[in-house]
């Protein structure tokens, strides 16, 4: 008997308080509450962990063309003390400072079946460490590894464990011109949302008219290809317009 195989299920099913007493409950004591207690306090809680509880089932779909989905998320914790892990991060949904716990995840996308599979393969939570910064002199919260770097982390983990993707999906926090430089030199293809305020152009490359894509002639669904301008190069990039928005 798995027990944290019944208690992620437990979790997934139970609408109020999640405990060990309650797990133990349901079933009919069959397992204790301190066998809950103590599997979770000596369970491995990582990427590596992760991995090999994914794995078989990763192996068993995977197709050359799936893709991997990154997923920024923020659990919401208002009434908590404030930590290196429960802290101030930025919400992308409200555009406003929310406190929580910051979650960036992989997940592995799959097609190859009848019903979708979509399971998560590699995460990192996001800590800030309270440091004095030399140059301003003042406090700063801050966590020592971006969020972008943390994403190249888990794309080169994937690469190590010899996931079969083609794609990488992720929204425009992460489609910066390194992001898209580190995707493309692994043979991989990005589709990243783009903020309509990036400068780009259709024209000579040599002599920009660097545009606000928000203002470029775009069809919905029909890829072109421009050049957006990143700090003191260029590059160029396919791109379309979807449902109203310049991506």
């Amino acid at each position: 008997m798995n027990i944290f195989d019944l208690y992620t299920d437990y979790l997934q099913i139970t609408p109020g308080l999640a405990t060990a007493t309650g797990l133990s409950s349901i079933l009919d004591k069959a397992v204790s509450h301190d066998q809950v207690t103590r599997m979770l306090a000596n369970h491995e809680s990582d990427s590596k962990a992760l991995w090999s509880t994914a794995k078989s089932l990763v192996r068993e779909h995977e197709h050359i063309d799936d893709c991997l989905i990154f997923d920024d998320t923020i659990l919401h914790k208002p009434y908590t003390d404030e930590n290196e892990v429960i802290c101030w991060h930025h919400g992308h949904a409200t555009g406003k400072s929310v406190k929580g716990i910051n979650l960036l995840t992989t997940f592995y996308y799959s097609q190859n079946i009848e019903q979708p599979l979509k399971i998560p393969v590699a995460f990192d939570i996001i800590a800030k460490y309270t440091y004095c910064e030399i140059k301003s002199k003042s406090e700063v919260c801050k966590s020592p590894v971006t969020k972008n770097e943390l994403m190249r982390k888990q794309i080169l983990q994937s690469l190590k464990n010899q996931i079969k993707f083609s794609y990488v999906l992720a929204d425009s926090w992460y489609s910066s011109g390194e992001n898209m430089k580190f995707i493309h030199q692994r043979k991989k293809y990005f589709i990243f949302d783009l903020k309509s305020n990036r400068l780009a152009t259709f024209g000579d490359r040599n002599k920009p008219n660097w545009t606000n894509i928000s203002q470029l002639d775009l069809q919905a669904f029909k890829p072109v290809r421009l050049y957006k301008q990143r700090q003191f190069n260029w590059y160029q990039i396919p791109c379309y317009q979807q449902s109203g928005f310049n991506q």
